[in-house]
């Protein structure tokens, strides 16, 4: 999964230096230039750390699914929704190409949807393996490692929508509350 921040390239390029093929599912949020810029990001990774094999750039418009969202979700869950609507999107794109595993940019404690609890939830979204090779890193180490790989200029020109859609978050919500969420969307 990538966005384009410093948090998914990063994530990709550890994957990649494990000897990993990473392809890329892309969320568009922001319309045709936000997909060109993390096309771009992901051309940048694939060129100097990938180039070994061919590359899948799978792009979803979810600005319909941020629409539902909005209607349908409190104010203080959107964000924590809207993340587990896009891996269950991605497991099923990982499912359709043969992909064993979703990769995520997931720092604890990073923002306020990244807690264990929901990590521990947003996995009930996804059949697949989801890693998540930042989790235990600060934002600092993750910006250091974007400037050694080259990733940083293109993350910080990004523009982040995800972070915008909630402007309280509870991530204390429980498991069921979720799953009926879920069937609501």
């Amino acid at each position: 999964m990538i966005s384009g921040g410093f948090d998914s390239g990063v994530s990709s390029y550890m994957l990649m230096r494990r000897g990993c093929r990473v392809h890329y599912c892309f969320f568009n949020l922001g319309g045709a230039a936000h997909e060109i810029g993390v096309r771009q990001v992901a051309h940048y990774l694939w060129n100097r750390f990938g180039s070994s094999h061919r590359v899948r750039f799978v792009a979803i418009n979810f600005e319909p699914v941020v629409g539902e969202i909005l209607e349908k979700v409190e104010d203080g869950q959107m964000g924590v929704v809207l993340k587990r609507m896009m891996v269950r999107a991605a497991s099923q794109v990982a499912e359709r190409y043969g992909v064993q595993a979703l990769v995520t940019g997931e720092a604890l404690g990073q923002v306020s949807s990244q807690t264990l609890t929901t990590c521990v939830l947003s996995t009930t979204f996804s059949d697949t393996l989801i890693l998540r090779p930042l989790i235990s890193h600060d934002k600092e180490h993750i910006i250091d490692l974007a400037r050694e790989i080259g990733t940083e200029d293109f993350a910080r020109t990004m523009p982040e929508y995800c972070g915008v859609i909630s402007k309280r978050p509870n991530h204390q919500s429980g498991e069921g509350e979720n799953r009926g969420r879920r069937s609501e969307l």
